[in-house]
Protein backbone atom coordinates (compact mmCIF):
# COMPACT_ATOMS: atom_id res chain seq x y z
CA UNK A 1 0.00 0.00 0.00
CA UNK A 2 1.45 3.50 -0.70
CA UNK A 3 0.26 7.16 -1.10
CA UNK A 4 0.73 8.18 -4.23
CA UNK A 5 -1.11 9.58 -7.31
CA UNK A 6 -4.70 8.47 -8.36
CA UNK A 7 -3.42 7.74 -12.07
CA UNK A 8 -1.02 5.22 -10.55
CA UNK A 9 -3.69 1.87 -10.36
CA UNK A 10 -5.33 3.31 -13.51
CA UNK A 11 -2.71 3.18 -15.65
CA UNK A 12 -1.98 0.13 -14.39
CA UNK A 13 -5.16 -1.41 -15.07
CA UNK A 14 -5.15 0.44 -18.70
CA UNK A 15 -1.62 -0.84 -19.88
CA UNK A 16 -1.55 -4.29 -18.58
CA UNK A 17 -5.45 -5.24 -19.19
CA UNK A 18 -6.12 -3.65 -22.20
CA UNK A 19 -5.37 -5.06 -25.87
CA UNK A 20 -3.42 -2.33 -27.47
CA UNK A 21 -6.41 -1.04 -29.95
CA UNK A 22 -8.63 -0.90 -27.22
CA UNK A 23 -6.12 1.03 -25.08
CA UNK A 24 -5.03 3.20 -28.28
CA UNK A 25 -8.70 4.24 -28.92
CA UNK A 26 -10.28 4.11 -25.63
CA UNK A 27 -7.42 5.99 -23.07
CA UNK A 28 -8.54 9.61 -23.25
CA UNK A 29 -12.24 8.23 -22.90
CA UNK A 30 -11.34 6.15 -19.80
CA UNK A 31 -9.62 8.91 -18.15
CA UNK A 32 -12.38 11.53 -18.39
CA UNK A 33 -15.06 8.87 -17.06
CA UNK A 34 -12.36 8.30 -14.10
CA UNK A 35 -12.42 12.05 -13.81
CA UNK A 36 -16.18 12.53 -13.59
CA UNK A 37 -16.32 9.84 -10.62
CA UNK A 38 -13.25 11.24 -8.89
CA UNK A 39 -14.47 14.94 -9.12
CA UNK A 40 -18.29 13.49 -8.16
CA UNK A 41 -17.18 12.04 -5.31
CA UNK A 42 -15.05 14.52 -3.98
CA UNK A 43 -17.26 16.94 -3.82
CA UNK A 44 -19.99 14.94 -2.31
CA UNK A 45 -17.44 14.54 0.61
CA UNK A 46 -17.09 18.13 0.65
CA UNK A 47 -13.59 18.12 -1.54
CA UNK A 48 -13.29 20.17 -4.39
CA UNK A 49 -10.29 18.59 -5.85
CA UNK A 50 -10.02 22.36 -8.22
CA UNK A 51 -10.51 24.89 -5.73
CA UNK A 52 -9.12 23.13 -2.37
CA UNK A 53 -6.38 20.90 -3.83
CA UNK A 54 -5.85 23.02 -7.38
CA UNK A 55 -6.62 19.46 -9.17
CA UNK A 56 -7.53 19.44 -12.63
CA UNK A 57 -8.55 17.31 -15.42
CA UNK A 58 -5.54 18.74 -17.29
CA UNK A 59 -3.37 17.21 -14.13
CA UNK A 60 -4.91 14.37 -13.64
CA UNK A 61 -3.02 14.09 -17.46
CA UNK A 62 -0.28 14.89 -16.76
CA UNK A 63 -0.05 12.51 -13.68
CA UNK A 64 -1.36 9.50 -15.74
CA UNK A 65 1.31 10.69 -18.17
CA UNK A 66 3.95 9.99 -15.50
CA UNK A 67 2.04 7.11 -13.76
CA UNK A 68 2.39 4.88 -17.36
CA UNK A 69 6.46 4.31 -16.45
CA UNK A 70 5.17 2.59 -13.31
CA UNK A 71 2.49 0.77 -14.67
CA UNK A 72 5.29 -0.50 -17.32
CA UNK A 73 8.18 -1.62 -14.92
CA UNK A 74 5.21 -3.57 -12.74
CA UNK A 75 4.26 -5.04 -15.99
CA UNK A 76 7.73 -5.77 -17.33
CA UNK A 77 7.73 -8.13 -14.09
CA UNK A 78 4.59 -9.87 -14.18
CA UNK A 79 4.26 -13.43 -14.74
CA UNK A 80 3.06 -13.47 -17.77
CA UNK A 81 6.18 -11.68 -19.34
CA UNK A 82 8.53 -14.15 -17.25
CA UNK A 83 6.69 -17.26 -18.72
CA UNK A 84 6.57 -16.03 -22.61
CA UNK A 85 2.88 -15.61 -22.96
CA UNK A 86 3.48 -13.95 -26.56
CA UNK A 87 -0.20 -12.07 -26.01
CA UNK A 88 1.26 -10.05 -23.27
CA UNK A 89 4.87 -9.65 -24.89
CA UNK A 90 3.59 -7.83 -27.66
CA UNK A 91 1.13 -5.99 -25.51
CA UNK A 92 4.27 -4.50 -23.45
CA UNK A 93 6.04 -4.23 -26.73
CA UNK A 94 3.05 -2.00 -28.33
CA UNK A 95 3.49 0.20 -24.75
CA UNK A 96 7.08 0.93 -25.03
CA UNK A 97 6.81 2.06 -28.94
CA UNK A 98 3.85 4.02 -27.65
CA UNK A 99 5.48 5.45 -24.61
CA UNK A 100 8.25 6.11 -26.80
CA UNK A 101 6.40 8.25 -29.86
CA UNK A 102 4.62 10.08 -26.74
CA UNK A 103 7.88 10.86 -25.80
CA UNK A 104 6.71 9.65 -22.27
CA UNK A 105 10.60 7.50 -21.76
CA UNK A 106 12.78 10.97 -22.32
CA UNK A 107 14.17 11.88 -19.13
CA UNK A 108 12.36 15.14 -18.83
CA UNK A 109 9.07 13.86 -17.55
CA UNK A 110 10.20 14.14 -14.13
CA UNK A 111 10.64 17.67 -12.70
CA UNK A 112 14.23 18.50 -11.54
CA UNK A 113 12.89 19.57 -8.45
CA UNK A 114 11.66 16.27 -7.93
CA UNK A 115 15.31 14.50 -8.82
CA UNK A 116 17.04 15.94 -6.51
CA UNK A 117 17.94 14.18 -3.42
Amino acid sequence: MTCSRPTNDVALLIISSLPTDLRRSSTRQLLDKYWLHFYTYCNQLGIHLEDDLGYSRARLAEDYRRSQLLALLLCVGSVDVAFGNPVTEQRILDVLIDLDKDGVLCADIVPKAQLTV
